[in-house]
């Protein structure tokens, strides 16, 4: 059922597992502080707001209104609030980490406008990427989270909410482009840097059904957005009889969005975009 727990592991127990010097890998349970948590949901977008691919390693996004400099800042937004793929919620919250593993519910004083928070639009199984200020248009000074796709009324959705970094306000995202994506829950995403000062949304393969394992079909299309002009710039069908669709797991490695696993029979397949 819906949850607001957290477990963390530290990366070096994964290195040390890799060298043999390491028997098991858990991951602990943590406390978390403050009283500003999201409701407990499944379903979840998990995004930490940090610049993965940036020259010289990653960048943290700070806000010392938010968080000491040094933390890390994880956005949790959405899910689904009932049992059955049902009820997606509006609730959203900043995962604080401390350097030292600490971690804190915050929520930004603000996104409130007087006793009243600013939200997105129900979501639930949507993806939600981090965008670095470099890479948007002016309207976005400090950078923003766009969060797209997932069920919303219980179907699948291809629509778009922009979270501001600036105002930590989020408003409908106003998205040209000659056609839109086909609307997808469960599905793959991520920021791919071509330079710089470029880069590109990848929206990744997933389902079409409300019914998110079982429901629908595998959709194994990948569309991509130009955060920057807030465009979308097409949708490509993958060719041949790889098998890609919802549940996959996926990264960011260089320029390419990695799937591994996934559709509805699940099947232990590789694949990039």
């Amino acid at each position: 059922g819906p949850q607001d727990d957290l477990h963390m592991m530290p990366v070096r127990h994964l290195r040390q597992a890799f060298a043999g010097t390491q028997q098991k890998l858990l991951f602990n349970p943590s406390n978390i502080a403050g009283d500003m948590s999201p409701l407990p949901a499944y379903g979840q977008a998990f995004t930490a707001l940090v610049d993965d691919g940036a020259e010289g390693g990653p960048v943290k996004f700070e806000d010392e209104q938010v968080a000491p400099p040094g933390c890390t800042l994880v956005l949790v937004s959405g899910g689904h609030l009932s049992g059955g793929y049902r009820r997606e919620s509006r609730s959203w919250a900043l995962l604080v980490i401390a350097p030292t593993g600490a971690a804190s519910w915050v929520i930004p004083p603000a996104a409130w406008n007087e006793g009243t928070l600013s939200r997105p639009q129900p979501r639930a199984w949507h993806q939600a990427v981090y965008v670095a200020a470099q890479f948007c248009g002016p309207e976005f000074p400090k950078g923003c989270v766009i969060s797209m796709g997932g069920n919303v009324n219980q179907n699948p959705s291809n629509t778009i909410d922009i979270l501001d970094l600036a105002s930590w306000t989020w408003a409908p995202g106003m998205v040209t482009g000659p056609k839109l994506p086909r609307a997808r829950n469960a599905f793959s995403a991520g920021l791919v840097r071509l330079s710089e000062t470029e880069a590109r949304v990848i929206m990744g393969p997933g389902g079409t059904g409300g019914d998110v394992p079982r429901g629908g079909e595998d959709c194994s299309s990948a569309a991509v957005l130009d955060p920057r002009a807030m465009q979308w710039l097409g949708e490509v069908e993958v060719a041949g009889e790889m098998q890609l669709g919802r549940a996959a797991s996926s990264c960011v490695v260089g320029d390419s969005l990695v799937m591994y696993g996934g559709c509805r029979y699940p099947h232990p397949e590789l694949a990039s975009f």
